[in-house]
């Protein structure tokens, strides 16, 4: 099993990156989308923490905070193309230390964000 100290302090940050960065990339999508995704979000890790002791990996990303933020990009393309990067970087990191169920759970929980 994955879990928290399996990974660096940096590399932790961005697995816990993905999931808001895909709920930043749908609000950028659609206009309007902030307060039924953020909605959308709360409700995706409260599921998530009713599973409690299914995956350790995910119950720890659920456990920490969802934030992103949004203010350090000077316009919404930059900020969609940095939230995809985090997405692709985060999956890829997890490929190499997580086992590929962790990956899979992982990749499930970010499309409740979709």
């Amino acid at each position: 099993m994955t879990s928290k100290v399996d990974f660096s302090a940096e590399e932790w940050k961005l697995v816990l990156e993905g999931p808001p960065s895909a709920g930043m990339v749908v609000i950028t999508a659609q206009r309007g989308g902030l307060l039924r995704e953020t909605i959308s979000m709360a409700k995706a890790y409260a599921e998530a923490r009713q599973h409690h002791g299914q995956s350790e990996l995910l119950d720890e990303i659920v456990a920490a905070k969802p934030t992103i933020d949004h203010t350090r990009y000077g316009s919404l393309e930059e900020l969609k193309e940095r939230c995809l990067a985090h997405l692709r970087n985060a999956a890829a990191l997890l490929e190499d230390k997580a086992t590929p169920q962790e990956l899979d759970e992982y990749r499930r929980f970010i499309l409740t964000h979709a």
